[in-house]
């Protein structure tokens, strides 16, 4: 089952486009390349109501459906959650470690996000409440998630503009004596992390422990 979000008519092209680049520039509900890719691949933007690749010349007239697909709930998983904001739009969660935020397993934040906030009573409210970002399976940390599709798009926005920054804590077996930036190449590209030390102090198991802050300017896994 599916459920049409929005409908985009093509007016008079001045000049050639392809369905993905249109798409990018046009569809706000999706504020990102990957995303638009990703929605044209799943078929949640619809051509003339046919599942088409992105490449594809749009004509004068041509139809562009977003959809959502109304996939199935997430299985409740009953696991209580610290929640330091939320209100009809968003929520802020403190992520415990040791479950991933999502994923194809049953214990995953996200699968816990229906027991622990309130459905929103907004119109263009989510079927289920979803994370805007991810925390490593590891990491604990504050979750920003959205409740309404405005909030979600806004969100993604805030992210990929750099408007909303994330700060780490690290604690690090050794003595840390440099402070800046540390960029290197992970599979063929940049990932650029600032560092500052918080404090250095002794171990008796490895002489030395280091908490610092990172600041990812370009992050990966």
């Amino acid at each position: 089952m599916q459920i049409i979000k929005n409908t985009y008519h093509v007016s008079e092209l001045r000049d050639k486009v392809r369905f993905n680049i249109y798409c990018e520039l046009n569809i706000s509900e999706i504020p990102s390349r990957k995303g638009i890719k990703k929605a044209i691949k799943k078929g949640e933007l619809l051509l003339n109501n046919e599942i088409v690749e992105g490449g594809r010349w749009l004509e004068a007239g041509d139809v562009i459906t977003l959809v959502d697909l109304n996939l199935k709930p997430p299985k409740e998983f009953q696991l209580k959650l610290r929640i330091i904001f939320e209100d009809e739009y968003l929520a802020v969660i403190h992520k415990p470690s040791g479950y991933p935020v999502s994923g194809n397993q049953f214990k995953t934040i996200q699968n816990a996000l229906s027991f622990n906030l309130q459905e929103s009573n907004k119109g263009d409210a989510l079927n289920w409440p979803l994370p805007v970002h991810r925390l490593d399976s590891q990491t604990s940390g504050l979750l920003i998630i959205a409740k309404t599709r405005l909030a979600r798009v806004k969100l993604g926005q805030a992210f990929e503009q750099k408007i909303i920054e994330k700060r780490y804590q690290a604690l690090v077996v050794g003595k840390v004596d440099f402070e800046g930036e540390i960029s290197l190449d992970l599979e063929g590209k940049k990932a650029l992390t600032k560092v500052k030390i918080l404090k250095v102090g002794t171990s008796l198991q490895n002489e030395f422990l280091s908490l610092i802050e990172l600041s990812p300017k370009t992050g990966r896994t």
